[in-house]
């Protein structure tokens, strides 16, 4: 670590790579780097973004913003990364670290300088920044106000204090990666440092801090430690936290099913340890959220894992959200002490979970439950799916279209999107499907959706968003049972006045929606309603006949 904080004090040195394989604790090592360089005041600002194994350059741009103050403004990524860089070179001292490449990242179109030299252009427009911004700027550091007051006044000089060359560092880059090959080649990156394994004796020592004894321990303890965490910090954490508490003979078991496992295939540490850490989850309640957790992508909302898990009738005894997010809620926190989640330090709407944690989860998944979920893949086998009882399917490429049907008589959520506004779902596609709970569909042109899902009987939740909706709708207010409606993001040419028939719908989201047309009394209705999210749509409202921005 000291080394690496001397090389990011070296003004010679612009970037700077860790690598190792995953789960050995590169993320853990480089926010304890960040906290120290914060600590001994090396840099002014330190941010730390996510990039995983598909980056969002949007996503990545607004995290590195929001820890400068900034505001960015536009829609265009050359745009807000003109503005970013910009930014990033009046900094003095600052320190971006992508965390968890997986290929190369193109810094130049994210807006992350690799050169510090301010041109002329970047004076002119610096100077023409509007006065909202220059006094949001100065609100969120007001070390800058006295810079800025001058250059509202460009015939007023004003002595700067310069720092020694030395001092000066600009904007380093911290890039971490499983790969070597995508920091030193892909990335060109010249100052990279690797990150191990733990040897037997760090191995024993953390596990022992993770169970919290300093006894010695048991021949099976450490053989369980030694031989199947193989020295990685992740899989003992997960092993130590599952088996923390539990007695001799409960350890002696687990050696044992161990050994007859090896038997039948060869598992990874992580896949090994998380099994553990699963198998000793204290019910199948909790079992089912975590799993549940797993499927839902990178950083998702706790909101919807409550709508899930609400819809599919997980939580037992629980009849309204405001239930089922108090339950949800601890049952994070749960996870979350298990080192099975982690929730989002400045938001509490969000979690998130290591991807060789979910990796291995989604394993369990697939192999206990008939879980089948794909991102950024290609689905071009349905008859494989016929057995499964959830079908998740995201960011992915569906090849030779949509089968006229598919038989899943025990699939019980269904959630797709789509990026072509060309690809159709046959009318007959969910007939075979009559248990579903829950449905989601985002980014489609559904022009036939009473064919599609008159035989959804059983359906809790419906979810048509960023969806172009231009047939009649009525059909919704068929499916007596549904709890939670979504249009989020949608265009809708006749909100469906029918949904005033659905008596124990609990959530209504049209929200980003543009609506034609909607008849405002059938809210009225909607005596079970507990949430209605309206924000940012354009309603026509059937009544008065004006347009209503919400």
């Amino acid at each position: 670590m000291n080394d690496i904080l001397a090389r990011l004090q070296d003004s010679t040195v612009k970037m700077i790579g860790l690598h190792g394989p995953g789960g050995v604790g590169k993320t853990t090592f480089v926010k304890e780097i960040a906290k120290k360089a914060q600590n001994n005041k090396l840099f002014d600002v330190v941010a730390i973004v996510e990039i995983t194994a598909n980056p969002n350059l949007q996503k990545i741009q607004e995290e590195i913003a929001y820890v400068l103050g900034l505001r960015l403004e536009g829609d265009g990524d050359n745009v807000r990364a003109d503005c970013l860089r910009r930014r990033l070179k009046r900094e003095e001292n600052t320190l971006v670290i992508l965390d968890d490449l997986w290929d190369k990242l193109d810094l130049n179109k994210l807006g992350i300088p690799l050169d510090d030299a301010l041109d002329d252009e970047d004076d002119g427009y610096y100077n023409k920044m509007n006065k909202s911004e220059k006094i949001n700027n100065d609100y969120q550091n007001p070390k800058r106000k006295e810079t800025n007051n001058a250059e509202r006044n460009p015939n007023r000089k004003v002595m700067k204090k310069e720092k020694p060359p030395s001092e000066y560092k600009g904007c380093k880059i911290l890039l971490t990666s499983r790969d070597k090959n995508v920091l030193s080649d892909k990335m060109e990156v010249k100052s990279i440092f690797c990150i191990k394994e733990l040897d037997d004796d760090d191995a024993l020592m953390l596990f022992q801090k993770v169970v919290g004894t300093s006894n010695e321990m048991s021949n099976f303890k450490q053989e369980i430690v030694k031989k199947y965490c193989e020295g990685m910090p992740m899989a003992i954490i997960t092993v130590g936290r599952a088996l923390r508490n539990k007695s001799e003979s409960v350890w002696k078991a687990r050696l044992e099913k161990l050994k007859k496992q090896e038997l039948v295939g060869v598992q990874k540490p992580m896949e090994i340890s998380l099994k553990m850490n699963y198998d000793h989850l204290e019910n199948e309640e909790l079992k089912s959220i975590f799993l549940l957790c797993a499927q839902m992508g990178h950083q998702p909302q706790i909101m919807d894992l409550v709508k899930y898990s609400f819809s599919l009738s997980i939580l037992e005894g629980v009849y309204s959200l405001m239930e089922a997010r108090d339950r949800v809620y601890t049952l994070i926190r749960k996870l979350e002490d298990s080192n099975l989640v982690v929730l989002n330090g400045s938001s509490s709407s969000y979690f998130n979970i290591h991807d060789m944690i979910r990796d291995a989860a989604l394993s369990i998944a697939h192999k206990e439950k008939n879980v089948f979920t794909m991102r950024n893949g290609k689905v071009d086998d349905w008859l494989e799916l016929e057995q499964c009882t959830s079908i998740s399917i995201c960011n992915s490429d569906i090849i030779d279209e949509f089968p006229n049907a598919i038989n899943c008589p025990q699939l019980q959520f269904f959630q797709i999107d789509s990026d072509g506004p060309f690809l159709e779902i046959p009318e007959r596609f969910f007939e075979g499907m009559k248990k579903l709970r829950v449905l989601i569909l985002s980014g489609f042109l559904l022009s036939n959706l009473r064919s599609l899902i008159k035989c959804l009987s059983n359906l809790r939740m419906l979810c048509l968003e960023r969806c172009v909706l231009d047939a009649n709708l009525s059909i919704i207010g068929e499916l007596k049972k549904l709890r939670i409606v979504s249009f989020s993001g949608s265009q809708i040419q006749n909100f469906p006045s029918e949904l005033g028939c659905l008596d124990r719908l609990q959530s209504l989201d049209i929200s980003n929606c543009y609506i034609e047309r909607m008849d405002l009394p059938f809210i009225s209705k909607l005596t079970f309603l507990e949430e209605l999210y309206i924000r940012k749509s354009s309603i026509n409202f059937a009544l008065v006949g004006e347009k209503s921005q919400g």
